[in-house]
């Protein structure tokens, strides 16, 4: 073949070159976009920040009316130690409003504050921004503490930095641990579960366990007659690839809830981030096809190239001699 006809054979793959290579940017920027969304999920990541390879956070939702009693926490904890397992747990559950009294003021300047009761390594699974303190611990002796977000702390006291001040919730002193930027537009206040009944059930369970092998954390819950009719979710690998894979089969199905679970915000922002990852991962697939078939058709091409310039080498060699 003429030095003339390569040159005009490989011409004609700069258009589609081009067109492949700008769609491997799109690729790129799509994978920008995947990293953003994944690494905006802080909720989702507990047994990264607590470390360990074996370790993974599994999420467990009840029904309204359903949920695990302390009592009941504490015999999952058992019968999970009991498989040697590692056992790190929170629970909580979004209670009734609070009215709120700064220590120093009157009756009539209460706030009232939404409130979420929570127990165990709550502020593991949660970890909002410190503007001032620390986080209540579940080894606090006196559980006569609570965190406050900042929209709280300006209520109160017209500042974010009002760790140690006092205020009165339902005739009790409580000491303001803390203040964060939870996101949440109302004022809300973290407090121990022990303002609430003994018999109150925690329809939000999460848990750091030790995964054995693939799923098994979840099939060690699954194993407990407790979470039965519970929502279950591995959160650590929740936005893997070949979950991602899962969603985008189930994709109908999943923009349909039937089951009666609210999920906690956190949950929702997750499944909408997972949702997204499947679109994302369907449209990068299919962006994909091109440049994929484009290295194959230059492949061919080459060694098209490449085997006619060996026969005419050789018929010339050939005739030559």
């Amino acid at each position: 073949m003429k030095r003339a006809e390569i040159i005009a054979q490989l011409k004609k793959l700069i258009i589609p070159g081009i067109i492949a290579v700008a769609m491997l940017i799109a690729v790129g920027v799509m994978l920008l976009f995947w990293n953003s969304m994944i690494n905006s999920q802080p909720e989702q990541y507990a047994a990264r920040r607590y470390g360990g390879e074996d370790l993974t956070q599994v999420s467990a939702y009840f029904a309204s009316g359903g949920g695990l009693s302390i009592e009941r926490l504490l015999s999952v904890e058992h019968t999970l130690s009991a498989d040697e397992q590692t056992v790190i747990q929170a629970w909580s559950i979004s209670s009734q409003p609070l009215r709120a009294i700064p220590s120093e003021a009157v009756a009539n300047n209460a706030v009232n504050l939404d409130s979420t009761a929570i127990g165990g390594e709550y502020f593991l699974f949660h970890p909002f921004p410190l503007k001032s303190g620390a986080y209540i611990e579940p080894e606090d002796l006196m559980r006569d503490r609570l965190v406050i977000n900042k929209q709280a702390a300006w209520l109160l006291y017209g500042s974010n930095n009002i760790n140690g001040k006092h205020v009165k919730i339902d005739e009790r002193l409580y000491i303001i641990s803390g203040v964060v930027d939870d996101g949440n537009a109302n004022a809300c206040a973290y407090v121990p579960y022990e303002m609430l009944a003994d018999d109150t059930k925690f329809p939000i369970y999460e848990a750091i366990l030790t995964n054995k092998f693939t799923g098994y954390a979840v099939s060690a819950l699954n194993a407990i007659s407790d979470f039965t009719g519970a929502a279950l979710i591995e959160n650590t690998s929740r936005f893997e690839i070949p979950h991602i894979w899962d969603v985008l089969l189930d994709f109908n199905n999943r923009v349909k809830q039937t089951d009666a679970i609210s999920y906690p915000y956190w949950e929702n922002r997750a499944r909408t981030v997972e949702n997204k990852l499947a679109l994302l991962l369907l449209f990068g697939g299919l962006l994909l096809l091109w440049p994929i078939c484009y290295v194959f058709i230059v492949a061919v091409k080459v060694i098209n190239l490449i085997v006619n310039s060996i026969e005419t080498a050789a018929t010339k060699a050939y005739r030559g001699y």
